[in-house]
């Protein structure tokens, strides 16, 4: 059976889905407020999801990527990422904080280690040492320019 798979934006109504799915796997919860939440969807049932995060003007941070154990290896992932890049029209740096063996797969969509540390936002540099304090494994610095 062929599979349908659609990347959407969430509503303020499935908040209480997006964080249990953060919640499963110790992300931050969603505001619901200066982000875009996308959901990655496989025949009609949510099953991933994204966020793009307001940080200044120009400026955002995407994360939160995760997709159900169940419906890996069918590049949901992948589908999340570049809807929240295509939908990033407004920002021209778009940090990322990847565990380090996900470092292969978003350098694919141009994201790059970022070098100067004095040159990122204060509230993406904090969240990036809270990681690294939270997270058995190492937490990556990464930028894209747009």
């Amino acid at each position: 059976m062929e599979q349908t798979i659609k990347v959407r934006a969430a509503n303020l109504t499935e908040l209480d889905w997006v964080d249990g799915q953060y919640d499963k796997v110790g992300f931050k919860r969603s505001t619901g407020t200066n982000e875009l939440i996308a959901i990655v969807e496989v025949n009609n049932v949510p099953v991933g999801l994204g966020r793009l995060q307001h940080i200044e003007p120009s400026v955002a941070e995407m994360g939160g990527i995760y997709v159900d154990e169940n419906y890996r290896g069918l590049g949901l992932a992948a589908k999340v990422v570049e809807y929240l890049i295509t939908h990033s029209t407004q920002y021209t740096v778009l940090y990322c904080l990847p565990f380090s063996p996900l470092a292969h797969f978003y350098n694919g969509f141009g994201f790059k280690s970022a070098e100067n540390l004095q040159d990122i936002p204060k509230p993406i540099y904090e969240k990036y040492l809270w990681c690294n304090q939270t997270y058995n494994d190492e937490v990556l610095l990464c930028v894209l320019n747009k």
